[in-house]
């Protein structure tokens, strides 16, 4: 692997350039194994801390919605909505740090911490499938 010299004029961009670097390097990887192992190990090293673990809440990250509304704990995790949402972890990741989702946040501390409150997500998923259904029926 070659060694790229970048020299860092604005520290606050990094995180920024970091996020637009592996765009590109998932955009390069064509073959969706190596695409999936590079988002898996990403995930795993997201979610080392305790306050992120999947048991912390004894929610597994193979929850359905209906099973969700069951168990309404307080907050989900990212990888909970992303699998709810059929998406990956980090497009939830990116949404709730852009303020795109009406039911979480982000917040930069020494990195990105998401919060997801789970009556919003319910609302919102509700939402959108209602939206889906009448779109279909139009």
């Amino acid at each position: 692997m070659s060694e790229l010299e970048v020299e860092i004029i604005n520290p606050e961009a990094i995180p920024i350039i970091r996020d637009r670097l592996t765009l590109m390097l998932l955009e390069l990887m064509e073959e969706k194994d190596l695409k999936n192992n590079y988002l898996n190990s990403q995930l795993e090293k997201s979610e080392v801390s305790s306050e992120n673990r999947l048991e912390k809440n004894n929610i597994c990250e193979n929850v359905t919605l209906q099973e969700l509304e069951v168990q309404r704990p307080a907050k989900i995790t990212v990888a909970v909505a992303a699998k709810i949402m059929q998406v990956t972890p980090r497009f939830v990741q990116m949404g709730l740090q852009q303020d795109k989702f009406p039911f979480g946040t982000a917040v930069k501390m020494k990195r990105w911490s998401c919060y997801i409150n789970t009556e919003k997500f319910i609302r919102y998923m509700k939402e959108e499938t209602q939206q889906v259904t009448y779109n279909i029926l139009k």
